[in-house]
C-alpha cells in the first residue's frame, strides 16, 4: 500500500498539459470537466482573485444555467479536497476565499509560472554561457507535458494557451542555438525540425536549422528549408527571406564550413527620458487598468499635454516588451509602412504590413506604442485592426490629438496638469504638479532655483496662465536661467515669442515652440475647420453651441459637426455643465493662436457679434433675477463672467457701443451685488452712467446700482449722492418703482449713521412707493431692513410685524434673496426676545436661501447668527465652528465690516483667539 503524502509538501498545479495537481511524487488528474474548467479560470491569473461571478462568466459566458454558481461551489469543494484530502471539505491552502473571492494561495506552485522563471533566466545569458543556458532549458520545456491547458475550451484558456505555446517555440529556439553553441548540431536539428515545420516563416528558426543540417553534412536538406522559407513568405507576407538568412543560404552553396545565423534586428526601444517624470500618477493607473482590459488604448489631449512622455512612463513602468514608433516621421501612407517596418525592425511591402509585423514581433506579450498617430490616422486605424487580428497577444498603445474610431478603442483624455486657482494660499502650490514640473525644469537649467514663499504665487500664475501645459510650462521653466519668475510672468503677453528655442538651442520643429505645437494642429484641419477654429478665438473664455451659432457662423450655417471635429483633434475641449448643457472651452494658449490668425477686420466683426450675444444673453436673464429659480440664473451669468467681461470692454472701447455698455451694466448689477463683485460692477456702471446725459431716464437704473455697490462696500457718501440723483429723476419722471428704491438705499444709510427716525421714514416711504409701482420684491428687501431697524431700537414687537411682512411679501415674489434676508432679521429677533429654538430654525432656512443664489455675504452673516444662537444654547466649540466659517467667507470676499464684527465676536467668546485666527 502507498504511503500517504504529507499534508505540508507544496502543492503544484500543472498547466502545460492536461491539468494536474500535484503534491509530492503523487499526480491527481483533475476529474470532471466544468471542474477542470474552474480550475483553468482560477490558474489563468494566479494574482487575481476571482468572485464566483467572474467564474461563471469565465466558464459559461452569456449560456450560464442558473444552477452555474451552486456548480462552482461545488468544483472548489472537489479541488480543496484533491489538493488537501486531510481537510476534508474545509477551506485549506489551495483556493482560501478571501474578501468573497478565491483566491490561489501564494505557497502553491504553478508549472507555467516555473516555466516563465527558467526561460527568463537563460535568456540574458544564451550568449556567454550558453551550457548554463542549455540546462536552463532543457529543465523549463521538460516541464510541459502536451498542449497547455489541454482539453479546455474556452476563450480565456486558449488565449493563454497561445501566449504560452509562443514562449515554449521561443524557449526551443533559444535552446537549439545553445546546443549549437555548445557543439551539438543533431541534438539542435532535432529540437528545430518541428518548429520549422509546423512554421517555416520562423525566420530566426530556420536559419538555426539550415546552419545545424550543414554542420551534419544535410546541406541540401538545409537548402531546401531556405527554399520553402522563401516560398511561405512570398506567399503569406508578400516578403523575400532577410538578408541574413539569404546570406545563409548562400554560404551553404559556397561550401563554407561556418556560417552563423545573424541575431534578428532589434525593435525600436522606448526613448530614454532625459528628466524626470512629474505628476500624472492618476493618469498612470487608469492607463495601466486600460491596458489591462483592453487590447487598444488612445491617449488623446491638446498639443503640448505631455501624451508621448505618458505613454514612454507607461511602457518602461509595464512587465511587456515595448515597441516604440514614432509617426511624426512618417509624412503619407507609404511613409507609414516605412516608419512601423522600421521600428520593428522588419522589411515589408505595404499590404502586408500587419501580417509581418505580428510575424516580426515574436515576444509572447508585446505593447506596441505608436505615437503621434494625428496626421495618419486613417492608415494608422487600418494597420491597427489588421495588427490586432494578426497577433491575438499584443497591445496597442496609441498618443492623437484625435481618436481612431476603431471597434475595441478606449479613450483616455489627457488634460493639462493640475494647478493652484488664486484662491489657494500660499505655501501651498508646491502640491500641485504643475507648479512642481516649472521648479524641476528651472533646477535643471538654473542649480539652485528652487520655490519659496516670495516666487511661488508668480510660478503659479504662469502655470495658470500656460493652462497647465506640460510643454509650455518646460519652454517657460528653459528661461529660468536668464529671467525671474517675476520677469517671465511679464513677457507671457507675448509668449510665442517668449516660448520658442534660441538659435543655439533648437529643437524638433513640432515641439521647438509652442506656436509650432498648436500650428501642427491647425495644420490637419480643412478650411471650414480652420475658419471655425480662427473664429473661435473671439471667446475669452467657455462657450456653448448657441454662443458659437450667434458669434462665428455664417447665415444658414450648422456649426455642430465642425465642432465636434474640433472637438476630436483636441483643439478645443469638452466641458461638463451644471444644466446639461454642453459647453466648450480653448485652452489660452491655443485661444491665442487662433486670434493671430485673424485680420483686424475680421476680429473687429466678431467682437461686435460677440458683444450683442451677450447683451441678449444678460437682458434674457435680468427679469428672472427677482423670482423663484433665481439661483440658477445668477449661476449661468457667473458661468459667462469672462464673456460678459470681453463684452463690456468692447462696449466701453473706442469701437464699441453705448448701448450695449448701458444694457449690460443695467442687466447685470445685481449679479455683481450679490455674487461679491462690486468693485468691477461700479467701474462699468461709472462708464455706462458717462455716456448718458444727465436728464436720460436710463439713468436711474444704473444709479440705483451704483449706489447699492457703493453701500454694500461701506462708501456711503457715493451711496447717499447716487440714490440723491436717483430720487429727484424718479419724482421728476413719476417712476414710484425707481423713487421707493431710492428712499430705501437713502434710509439704509441713515441707519448706518445713527439717524434712526429719518431712515424710518425713509424706509416707510420706500415701502409705499414700491408697492404703488408694482415692486413686491423691493418692497420687501426694504421691510427686512426696517424690521432690523427696530430690532436695533429694541422694538421687538414691530420688528417682528415688518420681518414677518417682509417674509409673506418675498414668498409672494419666491425669491430667494429676499426669503433669506427675512428669515435672517426674523432669526435676529428671535434670538434676542424668543425662543433660541426658533432662532435656530430661521437663521437655517435663512443660510438654505442665501446659498440657493450664492449670496455669500448673507450667508456669512447667517453663521455668524448661528455662532451666537450656539453662544445662547451653551456650546462653544460649535459657536466656534461657525463663527470661523463666517470669518472665511468674510476674508474670502473681503468685507472688512463683517470681518472685524466676527473677530470681535471670537474675542468675546475666547479672550485672545481673535489674534490666533488673524494669524491663520
Amino acid at each position: 500500500m502507498r504511503a500517504r503524502e504529507p499534508v505540508d509538501a507544496p502543492l503544484r498545479c500543472g498547466v502545460l498539459g492536461e491539468l494536474v495537481l500535484v503534491r509530492g511524487a503523487r499526480s491527481y488528474p483533475v476529474g470532471g470537466r466544468r471542474t477542470a474548467e474552474v480550475l483553468a479560470a482560477v490558474l489563468v491569473d494566479p494574482a487575481r482573485p476571482r468572485s464566483v461571478e467572474d467564474l461563471v462568466t469565465a466558464v459559461w459566458g452569456e449560456q450560464a444555467p442558473a444552477s452555474a454558481a451552486t456548480m462552482v461551489h461545488g468544483a472548489v469543494r472537489r479541488l480543496r479536497t484533491m489538493a488537501d484530502p486531510g481537510r476534508g471539505t474545509e477551506p485549506g491552502r489551495f483556493l482560501p476565499l478571501c474578501g468573497g473571492r478565491y483566491a490561489v494561495a501564494p505557497d502553491v506552485v504553478l508549472d507555467a509560472a516555473e516555466f516563465e522563471r527558467l526561460l527568463a533566466e537563460a535568456r540574458p545569458i544564451a550568449g556567454s554561457s550558453p551550457a548554463r543556458a542549455a540546462q536552463l532549458l532543457r529543465e523549463a520545456l521538460a516541464l510541459w507535458r502536451g498542449p497547455a491547458y489541454d482539453g479546455i475550451g474556452q476563450p480565456f484558456a486558449q488565449d493563454e494557451a497561445t501566449r504560452l505555446e509562443e514562449l515554449r517555440v521561443q524557449g526551443a529556439e533559444l535552446l537549439a542555438e545553445a546546443e549549437l553553441a555548445c557543439g551539438d548540431p543533431g541534438r539542435a536539428v532535432s529540437i528545430l525540425e518541428p518548429v520549422v515545420a509546423a512554421d517555416p516563416a520562423r525566420e530566426r528558426a530556420a536559419g538555426s536549422l539550415m546552419v545545424a543540417l550543414r554542420r551534419i553534412d544535410r546541406a541540401g536538406d538545409a537548402l531546401r528549408v531556405f527554399e520553402r522559407v522563401r516560398v511561405v513568405l512570398a506567399d503569406a507576407l508578400g516578403v523575400e527571406p532577410s538578408p541574413a538568412l539569404r546570406e545563409i543560404g548562400s554560404a551553404i552553396r559556397r561550401g563554407d564550413d561556418t556560417p552563423r545565423p545573424e541575431p534578428p534586428r532589434r525593435p525600436q526601444a522606448l526613448p530614454t527620458p532625459v528628466s524626470s517624470f512629474v505628476g500624472r500618477d492618476d493618469d498612470l493607473a487608469r492607463l495601466g487598468a486600460l491596458l489591462g482590459e483592453h487590447r487598444l488604448v488612445t491617449v488623446t489631449g491638446p498639443g503640448g499635454s505631455g501624451k508621448t512622455r505618458l505613454a514612454v512612463e507607461v511602457g518602461r513602468r509595464g512587465r511587456t516588451a515595448s515597441v516604440f514608433v514614432d509617426l511624426a516621421r512618417a509624412s503619407s501612407g507609404a511613409g507609414f509602412d516605412d516608419t512601423v517596418a522600421d521600428a520593428v525592425g522588419i522589411r515589408v511591402s505595404g499590404a502586408r504590413l500587419a501580417a509581418a509585423v505580428a510575424a516580426g514581433l515574436t515576444d509572447e506579450a508585446v505593447l506596441l506604442v505608436l505615437d503621434n498617430a494625428e496626421h495618419v490616422l486613417d492608415r494608422c486605424a487600418g494597420f491597427v485592426r489588421e495588427v490586432l487580428d494578426a497577433h491575438p497577444l499584443l497591445r496597442v498603445l496609441a498618443t492623437s490629438r484625435e481618436r481612431m474610431a476603431i471597434p475595441g478603442e478606449r479613450l483616455h483624455l489627457l488634460d493639462p496638469l493640475p494647478v493652484p486657482s488664486p484662491e489657494i494660499p500660499s505655501g501651498r502650490g508646491g502640491r500641485y504638479a504643475a507648479v512642481r514640473l516649472f521648479a524641476d525644469r528651472a533646477a535643471a537649467v538654473r542649480p539652485g532655483f528652487a520655490l519659496t514663499a516670495e516666487n511661488e504665487p508668480t510660478i503659479a500664475d504662469i502655470c495658470r496662465r500656460l493652462d497647465g501645459l506640460p510643454l509650455a510650462i518646460e519652454l517657460a521653466a528653459a528661461r529660468a536661467s536668464s529671467m525671474s519668475p517675476h520677469a517671465l510672468s511679464a513677457a507671457l503677453h507675448d509668449r510665442f515669442r517668449l516660448l520658442a528655442p534660441s538659435a543655439r538651442h533648437p529643437a524638433p520643429s513640432r515641439h521647438g515652440s509652442l506656436a509650432a505645437t498648436i500650428a501642427w494642429s491647425r495644420d490637419l484641419l480643412d478650411d471650414r475647420e480652420a475658419q471655425l477654429f480662427r473664429r473661435l478665438g473671439v471667446f475669452p473664455a467657455g462657450f456653448d453651441a448657441e454662443a458659437v451659432r450667434a458669434v462665428t457662423s455664417d447665415p444658414g450655417d450648422d456649426p455642430t459637426h465642425v465642432m465636434g471635429e474640433l472637438v476630436e483633434t483636441s483643439l478645443i475641449q469638452l466641458e461638463e455643465s451644471s444644466d446639461e448643457r454642453w459647453r466648450y472651452r480653448m485652452l489660452e494658449s491655443t485661444r491665442e493662436f487662433a486670434r493671430t490668425q485673424l485680420t483686424d477686420d475680421e476680429l473687429a466683426a466678431l467682437r461686435r457679434r460677440h458683444a450683442h450675444h451677450y447683451l441678449a444673453l444678460a437682458r434674457h436673464a435680468a427679469p428672472h433675477l427677482h423670482r423663484r429659480g433665481a439661483g440658477r440664473r445668477l449661476d449661468g451669468l457667473h458661468t459667462e463672467r469672462d464673456n460678459f467681461r470681453a463684452a463690456l470692454e468692447w462696449a466701453a472701447g473706442p469701437s464699441g457701443h453705448a448701448e450695449v455698455l448701458v444694457g449690460l451694466a443695467g442687466d447685470l448689477w445685481h449679479y455683481w451685488d450679490v455674487r461679491g463683485s462690486r468693485g468691477e460692477g461700479l467701474r462699468w456702471l461709472t462708464a455706462g452712467l458717462a455716456v448718458l446725459a444727465p436728464e436720460r431716464p436710463e439713468r436711474m437704473a444704473l444709479l440705483s446700482a451704483s449706489s447699492l455697490l457703493h453701500l454694500g462696500r461701506g462708501e456711503f457718501d457715493d451711496t447717499e449722492a447716487a440714490a440723491a440723483e436717483q430720487h429727484l429723476l424718479a419724482v421728476r419722471s413719476g417712476d414710484r418703482r425707481w423713487e421707493g428704491d431710492a428712499q430705501a438705499l437713502r434710509a439704509t444709510v441713515d441707519w448706518a449713521r445713527g439717524r434712526f427716525d429719518r431712515a424710518q421714514q425713509r424706509y416707510e416711504d420706500a415701502v409705499a412707493a414700491s408697492l404703488a409701482g408694482g415692486d413686491v420684491w423691493r418692497a420687501s428687501m426694504a421691510e427686512a431692513q426696517l424690521a432690523r431697524l427696530h430690532r436695533d431700537r429694541a422694538e421687538p414687537d414691530a420688528a417682528r410685524a415688518l420681518a414677518l411682512r417682509a417674509a409673506a411679501h418675498a414668498a409672494e415674489v419666491t425669491e430667494d434673496l429676499a426669503l433669506g434676508l427675512a428669515h435672517d432679521v426674523l432669526a435676529s429677533v428671535e434670538h434676542r426676545w424668543g425662543a433660541p429654538a426658533e432662532a435656530g430654525r430661521l437663521v437655517d432656512t435663512a443660510l438654505t436661501h442665501y446659498r440657493l443664489v450664492g449670496y455669500r455675504e448673507g450667508e456669512a452673516s447667517a453663521l455668524a447668527l448661528q455662532g451666537r444662537i450656539a453662544v445662547t444654547r451653551g456650546d462653544a466649540e460649535r459657536a466656534r465652528a461657525y463663527l470661523e466659517e463666517a470669518l472665511r467667507i468674510h476674508r474670502r470676499i473681503d468685507h472688512r465690516t463683517g470681518m472685524a464684527s466676527t473677530l470681535e465676536a471670537l474675542a468675546a467668546l475666547s479672550p485672545g483667539h481673535e489674534h490666533e485666527l488673524a494669524a491663520d
